[in-house]
């Protein structure tokens, strides 16, 4: 009947907290809590797509508001008081991630383990983008995501690729952008009835109000790594840069005369040391960092020397702050991390 998961145990505890004093709490109470909860729950899925309200949204909020009437005349027929239904209910909202009731742009690198997959939703639901495809199903649903409009592949690794098929089929996908000398990604996607995009360095691609100027491959490699695809990804004024896999023979062909500047690099092969070079770094000038990596993966990414690299930035890591949150604003950017992991610890602390 119910959706439980980390956060569970947490609900109960600050359950008890709220009535233990005057021996309130009963088992009905409880029940009661986790349908508040779980209900918020599928509200927050079909309402916070974006900031928007689907067209078969109204019923769900009605239903919704009738069933919380009901919970807190329940409450309060057992003589619970107001202060502490009130508290309960705003623990609820923060636990539930209502920040992700969004009027911006955002750039999602979700946490799939040791593999890569990142999601751009547009606001007010005009649409979304995802950037190669590893374990996300689960993710992408608790997300709230409908339809994806354009999948980029960088390569056919299977740490990026492997949901991709059922992400086409599933979400409807419309395009599909795929390297240029990827004969695997190619090969299956020709297959399927979706525009077939295959990139090189030097490529653009729009949609959505979101460029992408593609920087590679320029060259045929014999490893896949070092066929990905690396581009600038345009989202108002905030500028990220792409890097899939490569590694230093890639990076050899995009070094440039000039630094390229940019605001936040998405570290490549997931900090292994066989990427970003010395000399590949010092041709690049942004501000910030980000790693999609699994928690304690058997490759050891990333890599120390990685690492210290890019001390002079912060850096977020999905193995250590969970999925990784960057709302773009007109002329402006933010980055957060899982809300809802961070105060589950926090407040575990307090508790």
């Amino acid at each position: 009947m119910f959706t439980f998961n980390p956060q569970l145990n947490l609900v109960l505890s600050l359950s008890s907290k709220c009535f233990k004093s005057s021996g309130e709490l009963s088992d009905d109470i409880i029940i009661c809590f986790l349908s508040s909860y779980n209900v918020l729950n599928v509200w927050k899925n079909s309402f916070c797509v974006l900031g928007a309200f689907p067209k078969n949204c109204i019923s769900s909020i009605i239903s919704t508001s009738i069933f919380l009437y009901l919970v807190l005349k329940y409450f309060e027929n057992h003589g619970v008081s107001y202060f502490k239904l009130m508290l309960m209910l705003l623990v609820i909202l923060l636990m539930d991630g209502f920040d992700y009731i969004i009027i911006y742009d955002q750039v999602i690198m979700l946490d799939v383990g040791q593999g890569d997959s990142i999601l751009l939703k547009k606001s007010h639901n005009e649409g979304n983008i995802l950037i190669d495809s590893y374990n996300n199903l689960d993710n992408l649903k608790s997300l709230g995501v409908k339809k994806i409009d354009t999948l980029i592949i960088t390569h056919s690794d299977n740490d990026h690729y492997e949901t991709a098929n059922d992400i086409i089929l599933r979400y409807d996908v419309k395009t599909v952008i795929t390297s240029y000398y990827d004969t695997k990604a190619n090969d299956d996607i020709s297959k399927l009835k979706v525009e077939h995009i295959k990139a090189l360095g030097g490529d653009s691609y729009s949609t959505l109000g979101i460029s992408f100027d593609f920087l590679g491959p320029i060259n045929m490699s014999s490893t896949i790594n070092n066929i990905s695809l690396v581009f600038m990804m345009n989202v108002n004024k905030t500028k990220i840069l792409f890097t899939g896999d490569m590694e230093k023979e890639e990076e050899k062909d995009l070094i440039t005369n000039g630094k390229l500047s940019f605001d936040i690099l998405k570290v490549p092969h997931h900090g292994s040391s066989t990427s970003l070079s010395d000399e590949f770094y010092q041709n690049l000038n942004f501000k910030e960092a980000i790693i999609s990596v699994g928690y304690d993966n058997k490759f050891g990414h990333p890599k120390e020397e990685t690492i210290n690299k890019l001390k002079p930035h912060k850096c977020y890591r999905t193995d250590l702050d969970g999925q990784i949150y960057i709302k773009i604003y007109k002329s402006s950017y933010k980055i957060k991390v899982n809300l809802d992991y961070n105060l589950l610890q926090m407040i575990n602390k307090v508790l």
